[in-house]
């Protein structure tokens, strides 16, 4: 009688097994490709963890908030000494004519904020400060007032509030050896509030290089109606219009290795002034960039913050 109804049972958690991941993975479902991929993480049995909870390093084992400030000093040392100081006087740098025209960064509105922040891609990812995107999107009617009083401070002053620039950053393990620093990849959580006030920021500056013609038409990457299927597309025009015309092709790819965590700081700027962003907008990206910093959270443990010297924020 007991084998009868623990083969019954089995049947029935089988069968029920099946119809979930069946559902899961049908048309009918999210079409949400990370779902898709912790649906089938779960299906092939996968554990996730997060992380070691020491590491043998010179001779000594690191524990707590020792090994979350060992993981934090190799992010951001390894971006400093691979960083170099650069001319950011030289001309050569500049790669279209210069802007005459000056930005201006007009005021948000309550209704921007609203719409802005609730447009926002929901995370589960807690910011430094225990904050999700969710959560905040339930209450923005109530923040809208706050959120833009501050903003228009900062389009006025050419100051990013510093509350908001501390990133949370976790590591996960990208192969090999899980006693070597090098072989976990840093990923960064921005703090909720500065994502949003990044995009309307972002908006008012691309607006501007738009209207005045800045950014090549070969740029395809992180603009909107541009894509890898169009980048490819005109390559291949490119390619066929020389086969017909009898001529040699030649494609060189390159990949920079850390291409954004080793954009210096000041040419950056200064870039930025030569294409018209001057005055207090030029200062509000000065701010943004040069006061922040980073703290590791490894295992639930902080560690120590740490200045970041080069690159842009990502996450």
């Amino acid at each position: 009688q007991y084998k009868k109804c623990r083969n019954n049972l089995n049947k029935e958690l089988r069968q029920a097994k099946y119809e979930y991941f069946s559902y899961s993975f049908s048309d009918n479902s999210s079409t949400n490709p990370q779902h898709r991929w912790h649906q089938l993480g779960k299906l092939l049995g996968r554990r996730y963890n997060s992380g070691p909870n020491c590491i043998m390093r010179d001779g000594a084992v690191l524990t707590g908030q020792a090994l979350s400030n060992a993981f934090n000093d190799f992010s951001v040392n390894i971006t400093n000494a691979a960083s170099c100081p650069i001319n950011s006087t030289n001309t050569s740098i500049y790669q279209a004519p210069g802007v005459s025209m000056s930005m201006f960064m007009s005021p948000t509105t309550e209704n921007e904020i609203i719409s802005v922040f609730r447009n926002l891609k929901n995370s589960r990812a807690l910011d430094i400060n225990g904050f999700q995107i969710k959560p905040l999107k339930y209450v923005i009617d109530l923040l809208a007032p706050i959120l833009t009083y501050i903003l228009n401070l900062c389009l006025n002053s050419g100051v990013f509030p510093k509350q908001i620039q501390i990133a949370k950053v976790i590591v996960i393990h990208k192969g090999g050896g899980t006693s070597g620093l090098s072989n976990y990849r840093p990923i960064s959580i921005l703090p909720v509030i500065s994502k949003g006030i990044e995009k309307i920021i972002h908006t008012r500056i691309t607006n501007f290089l738009d209207k005045h013609s800045v950014l090549s038409n070969d740029q395809f990457g992180f603009r909107p109606k541009r894509s890898t299927e169009l980048a490819l597309l005109k390559q291949k025009e490119l390619i066929i219009n020389a086969f017909e015309d009898k001529l040699l092709v030649l494609g060189i790819y390159i990949d920079f290795s850390k291409a954004f965590d080793l954009i210096n700081h000041d040419l950056l700027v200064n870039k930025l002034n030569h294409y018209g962003i001057r005055g207090i907008p030029n200062s509000l990206i000065r701010s943004y960039l040069q006061h922040r910093k980073q703290i590791v959270a490894h295992n639930d443990v902080l560690s120590d913050g740490q200045y970041i010297k080069s690159g842009v924020p990502q996450g």
